[in-house]
C-alpha cells in the first residue's frame, strides 16, 4: 500500500536575535535531529545523512537530506537543482577544498562551506534602458526584483520579470535560464484595501 504524506518544508523556530533576523549573518549552526520514533521524520529522502550547505559569508544556508556517503554534486542540485560546478568558486568540508565530484560523509551532519562564481544579467526596461548587474546561483526571481525595485526606487509589487516574453514565477532562479537576458515590465499595483471602498 503507497500512502502520500506532506512534509512542511520549513521548522519552526525561536529567534533570540535581536533585530531583522533574515538579514544578520548566521552565528551558531543549527541542532537537527531525525526522530526514528516520529513517524512524520521517516521519509523517502531521510536516508541517515545531512548536509549544512552554508555561504562562506554566512548569509545563506540550505539543509539537505541524503545519504550517509553521497557525492557533493547530488547533495548540492538536491538543494540548488540548477546548479553546476561551475556556479561555484570553492567548496569546502572538514577545512579541505573538495571537488563536485568528491563524496562526503554526512553522519554526523556534514557543513559544507562555499564561495559563489557571479556571472553577469541584464534586465531590459521598456524604454530601452538596461540594468545589467552580477547574480550566483542562489538568485531567485525574488532576489532579482528586491534589487530591481531598489535601483529603479519603485515598489517591488509593481515590477514583473519576463523571459522571452513569459512571465517569471517569484521562486525561480536565476541561473536556472539559458540567456541571461531578462525584461521588466512595470504593472499597476492596487492596495487590497483600495478595493473594498
Amino acid at each position: 500500500m503507497k500512502t502520500t504524506c506532506v512534509v512542511s518544508p520549513t521548522v519552526s523556530f525561536e529567534s533570540e536575535v535581536e533585530g531583522e533576523p533574515s538579514i544578520l549573518p548566521f552565528t551558531n549552526e543549527p541542532v537537527f535531529v531525525i526522530d526514528k520514533l516520529n513517524q512524520s521524520s521517516l521519509q523517502p529522502f531521510c536516508q541517515g545523512g545531512i548536509m549544512f550547505f552554508k555561504h562562506a559569508m554566512r548569509n545563506w544556508m540550505m539543509i539537505v537530506h541524503g545519504a550517509v556517503d553521497e557525492k557533493l554534486a547530488v547533495l548540492i542540485t538536491r538543494a540548488l537543482p540548477h546548479a553546476k560546478e561551475t556556479h561555484f568558486e570553492t567548496l569546502t568540508w572538514l577545512g579541505h577544498v573538495r571537488k563536485w565530484c568528491d563524496t562526503v560523509t554526512c553522519a554526523p551532519p556534514a557543513t559544507v562551506v562555499f564561495q559563489l562564481a557571479f556571472f553577469p544579467y541584464c534586465c531590459a526596461l521598456d524604454g530601452g534602458e538596461v540594468i545589467r548587474f552580477t547574480g550566483n546561483v542562489t538568485w531567485t526571481m525574488r532576489t532579482l526584483a528586491a534589487l530591481l525595485a531598489a535601483k529603479l526606487k519603485c515598489n517591488v509589487d509593481v515590477l514583473r520579470i519576463m523571459f522571452q516574453g513569459l512571465p517569471t514565477k517569484s521562486l525561480d532562479f536565476v541561473a536556472e535560464f539559458q540567456e541571461a537576458v531578462f525584461e521588466v515590465k512595470f504593472y499597476a499595483c492596487m492596495h487590497p484595501r483600495v478595493c473594498l471602498l
